[in-house]
């Protein structure tokens, strides 16, 4: 007998043997339950749908009840400096279901025109309680001279 309900394989007298290597190794013997009578659940794919339907629904009100503290919007990528201003600079007591919020962005004209026009992208990150909730980019066309 082994310890704590195992058993060990030994020789051929009491129990098979693995061999790797040219060592014996004793093989364990775990006992698996095995029960009787187990429960059947039968379940229609309607009334699947129903439950799955309605505790989507309650995420989605629970989400929209959420406040959150402060919401501002940052420049993520800015290379040019193109934005010289946003405002306000933040939001408080934001609920989900007052999104989306107006930011007034100042554009600064420090890029000099060339003889083709061109475009560059600013992204934009839209900060809630800390934390990136999403992110955007502007594509900014510069005329040619």
């Amino acid at each position: 007998p082994g310890v704590d309900g195992l058993r060990e394989g030994g020789g051929s007298s009491d129990g098979p043997r693995w061999v790797r290597s040219g060592r014996v190794q004793k093989r364990l013997m775990f006992p698996i339950p095995v029960y009787d009578n187990l429960p059947v659940y039968a379940i229609s794919p309607s009334d699947i749908n129903t439950t799955l339907s309605g505790a989507i629904d309650s995420i989605y009100e629970a989400e929209q009840d959420y406040v959150y503290a402060e919401v501002w919007l940052e420049t993520d990528v800015d290379p040019y400096g193109l934005v010289a201003d946003i405002q306000p600079q933040s939001y408080t007591s934001v609920s989900r279901s007052a999104l989306p919020l107006d930011f007034d962005i100042e554009w600064s004209g420090i890029l000099s025109a060339t003889d083709a026009a061109r475009t560059e992208a600013v992204s934009f990150a839209l900060y809630a309680d800390g934390r990136v909730i999403d992110t955007f980019d502007v594509v900014v066309e510069i005329p040619p001279l």
